[in-house]
């Protein structure tokens, strides 16, 4: 039987500088037709973090392993993310509608833990998400044909573990490729 530590981790960095614009769109081209838009552009960098990092460890130069972050990427602070999603409700003769929704997120590379090496860090990705959804008429339910993540793209939540043993390492992996059907209820 195996046991499992979890340990919290709390850490103050002495400054870090952080600037980023995001902005939002809607766009309705043609009746029924709308386009949503996101773009996120942050820049966030530590001035200085002084700490300690087993990878810095050297018996003669640097026994306790300390470091300066000064100049790496906060964690969890991807420098580009965007999303466009396009949905199209398409009425039908018998008062129902159909709506088709298509859409595509990016988010650039990402690291979950400064300083520590590429083990930490979730390189780019893009999602594609899809959905058709049938409304009938004048009724509080609808169901949904939906898929996520359709091209099975591996991306991570968190990683953790130690660089210095691969196989020690883990995440928390996001969904794989995802589809059902879904029926929703108004009430």
């Amino acid at each position: 039987i195996g046991s499992s530590l979890a340990t919290l981790r709390l850490v103050n960095a002495a400054s870090a500088r952080l600037y980023g614009v995001e902005i939002e769109t809607t766009l309705k081209p043609v009746r029924g037709w709308t386009i949503y838009g996101t773009y996120a552009y942050l820049n966030a960098e530590y001035e200085d973090f002084q700490t300690a990092i087993p990878e810095a460890v050297d018996p003669v130069t640097n026994p306790n392993g300390a470091v300066n972050l000064k100049g790496q990427p906060l964690e969890r602070s991807p420098k580009h993310k965007f999303s466009i999603v396009s949905s199209y409700l398409a009425p039908l003769n018998n008062g129902g509608s159909v709506e088709l929704t298509g859409g595509v997120t990016y988010q650039s590379l990402m690291t979950f833990r400064s300083g520590r090496g590429s083990l930490f860090e979730q390189p780019a990705f893009t999602l594609l998400n899809a959905s058709v959804t049938y409304r009938p008429a004048n009724d509080n339910w609808s169901v949904q044909l939906y898929g996520s993540n359709l091209t099975n793209v591996e991306h991570f939540l968190n990683k953790e573990g130690s660089p210095s043993a691969e196989a020690a390492a883990s995440g928390y992996s996001a969904l794989p490729r995802t589809y059902g059907i879904r029926l929703q209820l108004d009430f």
